[in-house]
């Protein structure tokens, strides 16, 4: 999987998440998070592991919504560069995350759940604060929620 990245440590805890949830589905695959800047893994490093360690085949799912130019030009860059390096290495790039009809449907329930919900509120970004991720009994994290304002935590997802 691939993110943007971020210079706050706890902006990536969402995507760890996800990917921590696609493994324990399907433990049979290798799956990696890697980032586009700032946080490390970067995609070439993750690529260069995959090729310098033999592995065949490597599916980068970009956790983003649209396809602006790190999908158009930046990534395609250093997946031609991984491919020329390692030509036995089958890199396939998806379609941004945005770009999947379920993932559409999910946004939009989001925010039509968000716009009901009275824990919602309006962000106040200086004000958010992350919490470690929680481990439930089906193998996923869940990020809690927050009562947007006061920075208080208003209930666990």
């Amino acid at each position: 999987m691939l993110a943007h990245g971020s210079r706050l440590a706890e902006w990536a805890l969402p995507f760890e998440a996800v990917c921590g949830m696609v493994q324990s589905r399907h433990p049979e695959l290798t799956v990696r998070l890697a980032f586009l800047e700032s946080m490390q893994p970067s995609l070439q490093q993750a690529l260069e592991e995959a090729g310098q360690n033999g592995t065949k085949h490597v599916h980068i799912a970009p956790l983003f919504l649209g396809a602006g130019g790190h999908l158009r030009r930046d990534i395609p860059e250093v997946v031609q560069a991984a491919r020329a390096r390692y030509p036995k290495l089958r890199i396939v790039l998806a379609q941004p995350a945005g770009e999947d009809a379920g993932v559409i449907a999910a946004l939009a329930a989001y925010a039509t759940q968000s716009q009901e919900n009275e824990l919602f509120g309006a962000w106040n970004l200086h004000e958010l604060r992350y919490a470690q991720p929680t481990k439930h009994s089906d193998g996923c994290c869940h990020l809690p929620r927050y009562r947007i304002g006061d920075g208080e935590r208003s209930g666990e997802s």
